[in-house]
């Protein structure tokens, strides 16, 4: 981020990254409108720079005023913006890989203990 708050990213740094490949897709989350943040930054890179198809999925809320009510916890929860679901949207961006890549990430954090 900038210093005055917006959010910055540079062509070339995804494609020092490996432009998502071989991570099973690129999942963006953001706390508030999915229109001028983060996520529409990355997906403006991914669409002119990706030489193959990179997944992708941004998890944010809307862009109109929400039709529900309560407390911040509880709009996390309807937008998907709570643990679990940032976690269903990773597996469902992940698709058939997901099992594949957990089982994988779990003999990882296994090793350290």
């Amino acid at each position: 981020m900038g210093g005055d708050g917006r959010t910055r990213l540079r062509p070339g740094g995804y494609a020092a990254a490996g432009g998502g490949q071989g991570t099973g897709g690129i999942l963006t989350i953001e706390e508030h409108s999915h229109i001028g943040g983060l996520g529409g930054a990355v997906a403006e890179i991914i669409a002119e720079e990706a030489e193959k198809k990179v997944s992708f999925k941004r998890v944010a809320l809307p862009s109109e005023f929400t039709k529900h009510v309560g407390n911040q916890n509880y709009l996390r929860g309807i937008y998907g913006l709570t643990v679990d679901g940032i976690v269903k949207n990773a597996l469902k961006l992940l698709g058939k890989n997901a099992t594949k890549l957990v089982k994988s990430a779990l003999q990882v954090d296994l090793r350290i203990f």
